[in-house]
């Protein structure tokens, strides 16, 4: 009895399928939408009609002192506040870096995708413990830890640019991102890892039979 007939998971694989190639679509699209959109704002300065894309950047703000309901002044601390800058209203330098930050992000994120569906088409052909899904795991993986290093680093760039343009806006560098991504790297390299001994140990199993 094959696998593809002793499991529902193919026609889970076949929908997942189905969802990421959407997702892919989606990432396509948006790609092509803000070069279109950025390349005719920085050719001839004017904003486009659909402006909806904003920097969004962590910042610090002054601790803000409050009276209390017995008129006693209270200090309270802002933590983890957004300054939302408008893209197009920030300058030309400041723009590009955001978009091809955005570029990168989202290449990482499609290709990520497709190692996601490569692994899924070998559910749906009902041959998953193949070796080919050990080294599917282990690029994802990469993908995730490349993700962790490049983010902060354009996160950097467009906050060190924020502030030439804005001398009084102080940005806030936090390593969360990066330790989420080698965190669930490192994850996906072991079972990567235990996948790959599986895989092996079945084919040994298929020899002796």
């Amino acid at each position: 009895m094959s696998f593809s007939s002793r499991s529902s998971l193919p026609k889970l694989a076949a929908t997942l399928d189905v969802f990421l190639c959407f997702l892919l679509g989606l990432l396509a699209l948006a790609a092509f939408f803000m070069t279109v959109t950025t390349g005719y704002h920085l050719i001839t300065g004017k904003a486009p009609a659909v402006n909806g894309y904003e920097i969004k950047l962590t910042t610090s703000v002054p601790p803000l002192t409050l009276q209390s309901a017995t008129g006693e002044p209270v200090e309270i601390e802002i933590e983890s506040a957004t300054a939302i800058i408008p893209l197009y209203q920030a300058a030309p330098s400041l723009q590009v870096v955001s978009i091809f930050g955005i570029f990168i992000l989202f290449g990482l994120v499609a290709c990520g995708l497709i190692q996601v569906r490569r692994f899924l088409g070998s559910i749906k052909t009902g041959q998953p413990f193949v070796a080919a899904n050990a080294q599917r795991l282990r690029n994802l993986a990469w993908i995730i830890v490349a993700g962790g290093l490049v983010d902060p680093i354009i996160y950097g760039l467009t906050g060190a640019l924020a502030h030439q343009s804005f001398p009084d806006f102080a940005f806030r560098l936090s390593l969360a991102g990066p330790f989420n991504a080698f965190f669930y790297g490192v994850i996906i390299f072991i079972i990567a890892e235990v996948f790959k001994i599986g895989v092996q140990m079945k084919e040994e199993q298929d020899l002796t039979v």
